[in-house]
Formats: structure tokens, C-alpha cells, sequence
């Protein structure tokens, strides 16, 4: 058996070390001996039956370097098929408004050219039908009975009148044991009886932003005018409490504006609110004056802070160390986000298709739905140069098969700007991000 090349080894505090594998993942503590011996094939780590197998089940021993690099170029190939022909899409991401009254300087809706120059374009119940109808068509083709329908955009709740016409005549379109699943991320402000009649009646699972507390959220989330929004979106919240809805998942940006007033007070906070899942990101792109370790350690920080009271944390920030610590290539689809899962099916204003909500690359249009499935189609093209192992850039990455390029949307803005300085920065932010939670997470096994 030959020692993989592709061992990555992070030192811990007791003379151990955790090592997994850049393609594969497969996280291990093991002794400081150990792993010496391992690298340099000694036998008698291989003497040992109980560590030879779970070092080749792990990927740290294979027959050779060629048989090792064919299996990674095969699953990679196998995963790819199911997202390549659509059978990964379920979501239905409807971009029903590009209106929105507020004004925050980091919003990463408008992140993008089509965007920035139509912020007013409102989508049109033809656009919406027709974009439900082929959806509707291959989830049927694909045998999936649960429909997972999400109304997003700058500010959805602008388009209200689309919303409730939607809501009042898709469920018409369902056969026997089919059901929608209703999803909004609005910023709340417009939420009123009416809508929240509609959101009760419909069980729509709502999706909201805070940035901290009202000090930290003001100075970046504001209106149009430049307040803040703090209580305008806190009084939002307990009017749906006190009509029994609530919040599914609070997301929460930390720019060069807010970072350093945002502590753990906001973590609890949400805890007591009955809040189970907040999703933290940072925007490194338009916050220069933030080193990437210094937001790294933050994060890594609020983290471990929100799992100490039950309260789950996500973001894109954590997919790389998430992918090491959960899943291997060889037995099933490993992708930066969602987008590169080939999950979601996300429809502008103007019918044009997309992978994500925030992405501007456009891959497809509500009238020619089935042509992107077609060979060498662009969202083919878009969804095979994103898969683990076939960027350049990412060749020898510590977490290259488990970040895959990180998030496309930094490459758009990347060339929009021609600042490329930018995907490095961010590179350096997931390297070190990932490094630290693998060290807490070696600690706490």
C-alpha cells in the first residue's frame, strides 16, 4: 500500500495531530509516531489490521498513486451525472422583486451587473406560471412529491400582489400526495394582517436579517433614508410572535462597520427569542480593513458560542470544514453550496435562470428550460468546471476538494471589479477558517 500525498495534517496542543484528506475528507486523530510512520509507509503501522483498515477506508493508503487519483476522477464523474440531467434540483427560487426599501450598503443582492442596472424590475405572474410549470413538470419527471417554492429577491413583500395570486393558484396545479412547501426571506418591514393571514394560512417558513444589536445593525442596515432598522424589525418580529409565527432562521452580516460590535449578548438574544438556526457570514470583499484571520477568529468564536446554548449556526463560511467532517466524495456529492449541488432552480424577474439567488451568471431562461439540461449547455459547462478537482487554482488547496473554488459570487464580482486580489483573500479566510474549527472540533471528540 502506498501513503497518499494528499494527507493534511493539523497539529494539536497534546503532540497529536489531526490529519484528512484534501479530496476526501475522513478526519482522525492520531499520534505524532503514528503519522510519521504512515507517511513513510512503515510496516508497522501496516501490521496493525484495526488502523491498516481505517487508514485505506479513510483514503490515507491506497494501491497506488494513479488507482487513487482514478477513484477521486470517477466519483467526482458519478456525482455529477444526477446534477448535470436536473434529477439534484427540488427548489423553485422565485426573484419576485428587485425592489426594496431598504438601503444597506452590503447587500449582496445587488452584487451584480443585470441587478445594479434594473433595481426596480418586478416579475409577472406569466414569468411566475411558467416558471412553476416546468418546475412542476420535472420534479414530476424525478418522482419528488414535496415542492419546495421560496419567494426571494431584494424585498419580496414589494411584490405582494404576485405573492398572494401565487399562493392562491399553485396549489391548484397538485396531484395526490404532492405539497408545496413555502419558504420568504423579507426584511419584515411590510409584514402586515394581511400577510401575516397569508403566512399562517399557507405555513410559509419565514427568513429574516439582524445584524447585531441595535447599535451594530444600524450602522449597516438601514431604510433608503440611512436609518437604522433595528426596532423596526424587532417590532416586525413580536408582531408575528404574538399572532404565533415565528422565525425560522435569523441571517446576520458582519462588515468593517459592525464587526467589532457584535459580540456574543446578540447570540443569546437570539437564543431567548425561540430562534433555532442564525446564519452568520461576513462580507471580507467590501471590508478591506479586515484581515482574514482576525474575521476568521471571530467567527470561529461566535460559533462555538452558538452550539454551547443549543442554538444552530450556519453559513458559508463553515462548508469546507463541514464537508471534511461529514462527507466523502466516494459516496455521495461534495460542493461548496447548494448552487453547485444543482438544487436550486432560481428565476429573475425577467425569466432568465440562475443557480442561486445572488448569482448573476445566467445559465438558462423559463422558455427553454429543458435546454440546459442538454450537453455542454452552460449550466453544464458552469456546474462541471465547479466540481472537486478540476480548477487550476485550487490544485494542492489543504481543503481543495472540500471548497471546490469557494463561492461563485466572489468570482463575479471579481471580474465585474477586476479585482482578483479578492478571491485570494477570501482563499486565505477559508483556509484559516477551516484549520481552527478542525482543531476545536479535535478537542471536543
Amino acid at each position: 500500500m502506498t501513503p497518499s500525498k494528499n494527507i493534511v495534517s493539523v497539529n494539536l496542543d497534546n503532540s497529536n495531530k489531526l490529519i484528512y484528506h484534501r479530496w476526501f475528507g475522513n478526519p482522525m486523530i492520531v499520534d505524532s509516531n503514528t503519522y510519521e510512520n504512515l507517511l513513510a509507509g512503515d510496516n508497522s503501522v501496516l501490521q496493525n489490521e484495526e488502523l491498516l483498515s481505517d487508514f485505506v477506508s479513510s483514503g490515507f493508503l491506497f494501491e497506488s498513486e494513479e488507482y487513487e487519483i482514478e477513484t477521486f476522477r470517477n466519483a467526482v464523474n458519478t456525482n455529477a451525472k444526477p446534477i448535470l440531467s436536473g434529477e439534484n434540483m427540488y427548489s423553485l427560487d422565485l426573484i419576485v422583486s428587485q425592489r426594496c426599501n431598504f438601503g444597506c450598503s452590503h447587500c449582496i443582492y445587488f452584487a451584480g451587473n443585470e441587478r445594479s442596472n434594473h433595481p426596480d424590475t418586478l416579475m409577472t405572474f406569466d414569468i411566475a406560471q411558467k416558471a412553476w410549470s416546468e418546475y412542476l413538470s420535472l420534479m414530476r419527471k424525478n418522482g419528488k412529491k414535496d415542492l419546495d417554492v421560496h419567494f426571494g429577491g431584494a424585498e419580496p413583500l414589494t411584490n405582494w400582489s404576485l405573492i398572494k395570486q401565487i399562493l392562491n393558484s399553485f396549489p391548484s396545479d397538485l396531484q395526490k400526495d404532492e405539497k408545496i412547501l413555502w419558504s420568504i426571506n423579507t426584511n419584515l418591514s411590510l409584514v402586515n394582517n394581511e400577510t401575516i393571514t397569508y403566512l399562517k394560512k399557507f405555513e410559509i417558513e419565514i427568513h429574516t436579517s439582524l445584524d447585531g444589536n441595535e447599535f451594530a445593525n444600524d450602522l449597516i442596515r438601514t431604510d433608503i433614508a440611512g436609518r437604522g432598522t433595528y426596532k423596526k424589525i424587532c417590532d416586525k418580529i413580536d408582531l408575528l410572535y404574538s399572532n404565533g409565527l415565528y422565525i425560522s432562521n435569523l441571517a446576520v452580516t458582519l462588515t468593517e462597520k459592525n464587526f467589532e460590535y457584535f459580540d456574543n449578548t446578540f447570540v443569546e438574544w437570539v437564543s431567548e427569542k425561540g430562534i433555532t438556526q442564525m446564519g452568520l457570514d461576513i462580507d471580507l470583499v467590501g471590508s478591506p480593513n479586515i484581515n482574514p484571520i482576525q474575521a476568521a477568529d471571530k467567527l470561529v468564536s461566535i460559533y462555538w458560542a452558538c452550539r454551547n446554548i443549543g442554538l444552530d449556526c450556519a453559513g458559508t463560511w463553515l462548508n469546507p470544514f463541514l464537508n471534511i467532517v461529514n462527507k466523502d466524495v466516494r459516496n455521495e456529492v461534495v460542493a461548496f453550496c447548494g448552487a453547485i449541488r444543482g438544487v436550486n432552480m432560481t428565476i429573475t424577474p425577467k425569466g432568465a435562470i440562475t443557480l442561486c439567488s445572488f448569482m448573476s451568471t445566467h445559465i438558462g431562461n423559463v422558455n427553454n428550460v429543458d435546454n440546459i439540461f442538454q450537453h455542454s449547455s452552460d449550466y453544464q459547462k458552469l456546474v462541471n468546471e465547479r466540481q472537486p478537482g478540476r480548477d487550476s487554482h485550487c490544485f494542492g488547496c489543504i481543503i481543495e476538494g472540500h471548497c471546490g473554488g469557494q463561492c461563485h459570487i466572489t468570482r463575479e464580482v471579481a471580474s465585474k471589479d477586476k479585482n482578483y486580489d479578492n478571491i485570494e483573500k477570501m482563499c486565505d479566510f477559508y483556509r484559516y477558517a477551516t484549520t481552527k474549527m478542525l482543531e476545536i472540533y479535535a478537542s471536543q471528540s
